[in-house]
């Protein structure tokens, strides 16, 4: 049995903060093999690691597109810079996937890496529902691994065939829950050169699902939890 990517989403939901230095280097201390996060740009054009457009922290509320770096950062909302800084030198720790979440954040987050960390490019894992941002972000830079990730309900095909098409337009991963795989699909993946990931998984039987079916990646907040029931079916 292959063992799959384990993406620790938005940190691993632990006890510490999503998307904090904390919470990322927690997941990796117990064995996550990758780090999750979404990509978002703040009111002074600044990529910062956040999901949703707004945050709360200490009882105050702010949308991200309207707030300062300055201001999120006081409130513990980690810069791409300071991410770069603490996981992809001298080397990345782990693969890195990213969720582009507004328009203009794959631009900055890519000219930041570039910046800081050029060699790390290669390891980051770019996702987005949108073919035509897929290509906008292969004409950024053609280091990062570019993801579809969507339901396969959102595709113009069957499974099978869409990742058959993603691998002749060079799209390198596709991303759908676990349930939307199936054997056939997953082998039209792989014999097309495409990854096949499974987007957020934190019940065991979701898990063995995967795993029985070969993925490359998942995405969880369970991280010790998965890592142990890796353990025991691979024994």
């Amino acid at each position: 049995m292959s063992t799959p990517i384990l993406f620790a989403h938005r940190g691993g939901n632990n006890e510490f903060p999503d998307n904090t230095t904390e919470s990322f280097r927690h997941a990796l201390s117990v064995g996550a093999t990758g780090l999750e996060s979404d990509v978002r740009l703040s009111a002074d054009g600044v990529a910062m690691l956040q999901h949703d457009n707004w945050i709360v922290r200490n009882f105050r509320f702010g949308r991200i597109d309207r707030r300062s770096s300055a201001w999120m950062q006081q409130r513990r909302v980690l810069t791409v810079a300071e991410f770069a800084e603490a996981f992809l030198l001298p080397e990345p720790v782990a693969p890195v996937s990213v969720d582009i979440k507004a328009d203009g954040a794959e631009a900055e987050m890519i000219r930041v890496v570039r910046d800081l960390a050029p060699d790390a490019l290669s390891s980051l894992y770019l996702c987005t529902g949108s073919i035509a941002r897929i290509d906008a972000l292969r004409e950024l830079d053609d280091r990062p691994h570019l993801v579809h990730s969507a339901e396969a309900k959102a595709f113009s095909r069957p499974l099978a065939e869409h990742v058959q098409w993603l691998g002749t337009h060079d799209i390198p991963v596709c991303n759908v829950p676990v349930e939307d795989w199936s054997i056939e699909s997953v082998t039209a993946a792989h014999e097309s050169g495409v990854k096949v990931f499974s987007s957020l998984i934190n019940q065991p039987a979701r898990m063995r699902r995967a795993l029985a079916l070969g993925v490359d990646g998942v995405y969880t907040d369970k991280v010790v939890d998965m890592i142990g029931l890796i353990r025991a079916e691979s024994t």
